[in-house]
């Protein structure tokens, strides 16, 4: 994210995986201004740039975006030092992962909104894209799917009780998940193991 910082000086926004439910990552960096009012005012049910990326993957710079805005919500964002902006939108299995980045200067170059997008791809990659898991770490997650514990996983795979532990602590630590369980469920749903 600090590659992403250099270049939105007045903030970016990123959400990952966004279902009905809501998104299961989100990192808000806007100007703390624009944040209070856009919650107080529910500006999410009225964003044109929200509203693209929910219909369209892609990368778009706002001005470029032809979507109503009815609230006139980026002309007021302007006011809040969000005045050249871009939005990169990925769409994978019904989930939705955008990124909006702003500053307050200048245009985004094209070099950077193709910098921007890579970055994006490769957060995706990592949040979607089996979050890093490893195959060590998904045959112990696949082993706790089937009811294994840890003695008869560690037997199975002709290891030590500790580094079935340690493989499955790494598994739960990167799909970002308080216990082994919602892990196995999140490893399940996401068609891991």
């Amino acid at each position: 994210t600090e590659s992403i910082g250099r270049i939105a000086l007045t903030g970016y926004v990123m959400i990952f995986n966004y279902t009905f439910t809501g998104p299961e990552h989100l990192d808000y960096r806007m100007p703390a201004s624009w944040r209070k009012i856009y919650e107080q005012e529910s500006y999410m049910m009225f964003d044109p740039v929200v509203h693209w990326g929910f219909l369209k993957a892609g990368d778009k710079r706002w001005t470029d975006i032809r979507m109503p805005d009815i609230r006139k919500i980026l002309k007021k964002a302007a006011d809040h030092g969000l005045r050249h902006d871009a939005s990169f939108s990925r769409h994978i299995d019904g989930r939705r992962s955008m990124l909006s980045v702003s500053r307050p200067d200048r245009e985004i170059t094209d070099a950077e909104m193709g910098t921007l997008s890579g970055i994006f791809d490769d957060l995706v990659s990592i949040i979607d894209g089996e979050c890093g898991l490893t195959d060590k770490e998904k045959d112990v997650l696949a082993l706790l799917k089937i009811g294994y514990d840890y003695k008869a996983m560690a037997s199975e795979l002709n290891l030590a009780e500790a580094t079935v532990k340690s493989r499955s602590k790494s598994a739960r630590t990167k799909l970002n998940c308080l216990t082994v369980t919602a892990a196995v469920a999140k490893a399940v749903e996401r068609g891991y193991v």
